[in-house]
């Protein structure tokens, strides 16, 4: 799904009507009488079902007035929550011999390449790369680089699932930081690490190479509530989006009705986060996928949108 900013929010209660800026341009959903959506925008994603269209915008991105004020470290974490990966790999030089390769890295789409620049000096460490037309990433993997990562996130700590995966990151971090890693029994250590984190999708491989390669029991990670509503800021701007659906409607002057809902999507193992969005917000669902396999935090009343949502983005 491509990624569009979201420049402002602004709200016109005495028309009924919610105005979207898309990288500074109008386009204005009247509830009731008035303009509608226009399907030849481009949208991070457009479907037509024939009485139906369905928009989705994501909210990746901050405007431009937050960016050059600074980022705060629990944005900076929220962000962090939502598009970052921890990578525990390994490299082999010209005489076959492997050595750890430890990576901090956060990719968005090329629009949002200023965001990435100012965590990049938030951090004061690591690159940010165009790696594609239409995309970019801000990498670390210097082991000085990564020291101010681990000390970023062991202050300013990750609260979704991903936090289990950081754990044995900064264990590999501390082990390699030490020259364990020059050692068999270390390089075994490290081996075992990388076996286990992101779902452990690399333990087969490994045991090829590695017949002494075990999984190690992954961290539990017990969700203690949102401390930050800057975290939930930063969060909202990696996977946050915003649905508009119009449906033909005879009773409405143009012949069109619009409903509009915000949505976060996570994997089912943060189902208990997820729901304590509900408690923060104070408004909005839950809902399981059908597969099972993700859940969904929403809010499609308007008055909830108008009341809540969106003053929030706009004060944080």
């Amino acid at each position: 799904m491509k990624n569009l900013n979201i420049k402002k929010f602004s709200v016109f209660g005495i028309a009924g009507a919610v105005s979207l800026w898309l990288h500074g341009i109008s386009s204005c959903l009247w509830i009731k009488d008035g303009p509608i959506l226009n399907s030849n925008r481009k949208y991070s994603s457009y479907m037509d079902k024939g009485k139906e269209k369905l928009y989705e915008v994501s909210c990746s991105g901050k405007p431009e007035s937050s960016l050059t004020s600074g980022l705060t470290p629990y944005y900076v974490t929220g962000f962090s929550d939502a598009e970052a990966s921890f990578t525990i790999s390994r490299i082999k030089g010209g005489n076959g011999k492997a050595w750890p390769r430890l990576v901090f890295k956060i990719g968005v789409h090329i629009r949002d390449k200023d965001l990435l620049e100012r965590i990049s000096l938030f951090f004061g460490v690591g690159k940010v790369y165009a790696d594609r037309p239409t995309s970019c990433q801000y990498i670390v993997q210097t082991i000085s680089g990564l020291e101010a990562i681990v000390k970023h996130f062991e202050t300013y700590p990750l609260i979704t699932q991903k936090r289990a995966d950081f754990e044995l990151f900064r264990q590999a971090f501390y082990l390699v930081l030490a020259k364990e890693h020059l050692t068999k029994e270390g390089f075994q250590r490290y081996l075992n690490l990388r076996a286990t984190i992101n779902n452990g999708n690399h333990f087969q491989d490994l045991l090829v190479e590695y017949p002494d390669t075990v999984k190690l029991p992954k961290p539990c990670i017990e969700h203690e509530g949102i401390i930050d509503p800057y975290w939930i800021a930063g969060f909202v701007d990696g996977d946050g989006c915003f649905r508009i659906k119009t449906r033909k409607c005879a009773t409405y002057k143009l012949g069109v009705s619009v409903n509009i809902g915000f949505i976060l999507t996570q994997d089912i193992r943060d189902g208990v986060f997820m729901r304590s969005m509900e408690k923060y917000f104070n408004c909005g669902g839950y809902s399981i996928a059908t597969d099972g396999l993700s859940c969904e935090y929403h809010v499609y009343r308007l008055p909830d949108i108008i009341k809540t949502i969106i003053p929030h983005g706009e004060i944080f």
